[in-house]
């Protein structure tokens, strides 16, 4: 039975995606041929060469049973072959004597298995033996299987494919292995137990040592071994797993040898999921006169990978968060669950509330802080991330794209490490090297216009290839894909996205950073606690609420601040400032100590003047003299000669 399927009926057997199909065939190397078709060429696999789920729903479909599909596909002349080569004679193969498939050792059964995909290959592409030779030399043919075999990979003839082919019809897997002896103990035969252990030992330290070091070393305890033994067993013996973990740390170990679990992006809807961190920029801007690279906070919806709201700033904090979460909430509404960093601005009050404290503490709720953050308000579930572990968040890979697509493109590009900085890099600060100053006109204002322009091209334009979105747009996934929109209604924003203090009302008010707020009606709730929320852009005016319900009550307004619009930064400025205008104040009272300490009282004065009474008089056996007390005198000490030297000169 013939069967060959295109990339459209595969699709709507399993009810999936063209895009999907294609990616699936990609990674599994499934075997086709090309067909001419529309002006172009059209990929079929033979239904005989697809995995068994696919085999199953086209059994399905034709109301019959796996068994007898399979039945159906096998060659009625060659059933015992397993890969039908019909031009195949085996002619110019000349296969020798096969080890058993018990005595191959595990790699080489993992050759064996990727050399049979090449002969699959070759046996779907109707091509001839010379015609797949060259192909698969010139990596046109199966060019990832020829990356995995490496050495174990070379066709330089017909008759070497012609030999796996041989040793595949007599001897199956095994006849594909390479039939090379391994030598017995490996690397390190001739080396004892003890040897070993201190080769490890040396070897598998933090501090790197190389393999010249362990052969010095080693001699201490009375081996004299060669440089290319130590260096022979350490690369094949001691598995790179260990050698990362001893050598480069914990977090590298992770990164390159611990398992994880794919996320799967298409389990989400938009707006279920967001994530959320800073980013440092790779390019310098100018802005008060300093020249500094400029801070990214964003937030992305996890399935579509919209940018749903941003801020640029100098210093990532509090504030950038909340100003960009605004921007996600005027936009998209709010997320169901929100996965941040650890740091300390996302784990504030302001905004996450309780939710590290009860994490980390694992304390009852009602022994926790009363003040709750912006998500709680949103009604957004916080989840922070594994600390130093990039891969718990998708927004990483993110600004991986913006390093490319924005960031180079930057006229004043330096580069996130000492690799990648370009050579003028160090004249944004100052003439190095007789190399004049190159002057920054870049501004923060000019970042986030442009980079406002930049988000609405890549939510529009980029065609993203990422799991889930079949290279659409982020724009359409999180059309197709978004549940009913949660809004915050307008009136309740402004009360949302601030800041929040507990405070207890006084005679005169409630007191946030030195500011006094008051309302007549304060007088009733003297020496109540109340939550003072203030917007984070406007601070002539504060919101009260009473605790623990946290009802609302009224709005409080400074006498000394009304209406002016003072952003919450200049507040942080001004309490610089004075603290830096204070300084002086420590150097006069430290003055001041110092005097009052070498000042005596009477006492101690008359004490001393009777002191020195006695010491006047010149006590022989006990009995003073009547004559004046000995004088000593002392007689300067004669000037060493200096002796001219001969290279002294008058």
């Amino acid at each position: 039975m013939e069967k060959w399927l295109t990339h459209n009926e595969i699709a709507q057997l399993v009810s999936r995606s063209k895009g999907w199909i294609i990616q699936r065939a990609k990674n599994e190397c499934w075997p086709y041929r090309s067909y001419a078709a529309r002006g172009g060429k059209e990929r079929r696999y033979h239904l005989a060469n697809l995995p068994e789920d696919i085999q199953t729903a086209y059994a399905a479909s034709i109301k019959t049973t796996l068994e007898d599909l399979q039945n159906q596909l096998k060659p009625a002349s060659k059933v015992e072959k397993k890969i039908d080569i019909p031009r195949y004679s085996g002619r110019g193969a000349k296969a020798g004597e096969v080890k058993p498939l018990d005595n191959t050792p595990a790699e080489y059964l993992q050759i064996a298995a990727t050399r049979r995909k090449v002969l699959e290959a070759y046996s779907a592409s109707g091509l001839t033996a010379g015609q797949f030779v060259t192909a698969y030399n010139n990596s046109v043919a199966v060019p990832e299987l020829r990356g995995q075999l490496g050495p174990y990979g070379d066709i330089s003839t017909q008759s070497s494919l012609y030999r796996w082919l041989e040793r595949y019809e007599q001897n199956g897997l095994a006849g594909l292995a390479p039939q090379y002896a391994k030598r017995r103990g490996g690397s390190g035969a001739s080396l004892d137990e003890q040897a070993k252990e201190l080769i490890q030992a040396i070897y598998l330290d933090s501090h790197k040592p190389s393999c010249r070091t362990v052969e010095r070393d080693i001699r201490q305890f009375g081996y004299n071994l060669n440089y290319s033994i130590i260096n022979r067993y350490i690369r094949d013996e001691i598995p790179a797993s260990v050698k990362t973990f001893y050598r480069m740390g914990e977090k590298a170990y992770h990164d390159r040898f611990d398992p994880y679990i794919t996320r799967d992006y298409t389990l989400f809807k938009s707006m279920e999921w967001g994530v959320a961190d800073h980013h440092l920029f790779d390019f310098v801007i100018k802005h008060k006169g300093r020249i500094f690279r400029p801070w990214l906070t964003r937030f992305d919806d996890m399935r579509s990978r919209k940018i749903t709201g941003w801020h640029i700033d100098v210093v990532p904090n509090t504030l950038t968060i909340l100003r960009a979460m605004s921007m996600s909430v005027e936009n998209c509404g709010t997320f169901d669950n929100l996965l941040i960093d650890n740091g300390k601005d996302f784990k504030s009050y302001w905004f996450a509330g309780n939710t590290w404290k009860q994490r980390r503490m694992k304390l009852d709720k009602d022994t926790c802080d009363l003040v709750e953050g912006v998500l709680h308000d949103c009604g957004t579930l916080a989840h922070f991330c594994i600390p130093y572990r990039g891969q718990s968040k998708p927004i990483e890979r993110a600004f991986r794209t913006d390093i490319e697509l924005f960031e180079k493109r930057m006229e004043t590009y330096v580069g996130s490490n000492t690799a990648q900085r370009p050579d003028e890099a160090k004249l944004y600060w100052g003439r190095i090297n007789g190399r004049d100053k190159i002057d920054v006109e870049l501004t923060l204002e000019d970042v986030r216009r442009m980079y406002a322009e930049y988000v609405e091209w890549f939510n529009n334009e980029w065609h993203h290839t990422g799991q889930g979105m079949d290279g659409k747009t982020p724009q359409q996934v999180y059309e197709e894909t978004r549940g009913p929109r949660k809004d915050i209604p307008e009136e309740m924003r402004k009360y949302i996205f601030t800041r929040r203090e507990k405070r207890t009302v006084q005679r005169n008010g409630v007191t946030i950073d030195g500011i006094e707020y008051f309302n007549p009606q304060m007088v009733q709730y003297i020496g109540t606690e109340v939550e003072v929320r203030r917007d984070i852009n406007k601070i002539g005016t504060v919101s009260l609420f009473l605790l623990p319900e946290r009802t609302y009550l009224f709005e409080a307004e400074s006498d000394v601040l009304k209406d002016f619009g003072i952003p919450e930064e200049n507040m942080r400025a001004q309490r610089k400032a004075q603290k830096t205008a204070r300084n002086h104040l420590s150097k006069f009272a430290r003055n001041a100590s110092e005097i009052r300490q070498s000042i005596k009282s009477p006492a101690e004065l008359m004490a001393e003047e009777v002191t020195n009474a006695q010491d006047e008089r010149q006590v022989v056996n006990g009995d003073p003299l009547s004559g004046p007390a000995l004088q000593i005198s002392e007689f300067p000490k004669p000037k060493k000669k200096k002796y001219k030297g001969i290279f002294d000169v008058d």
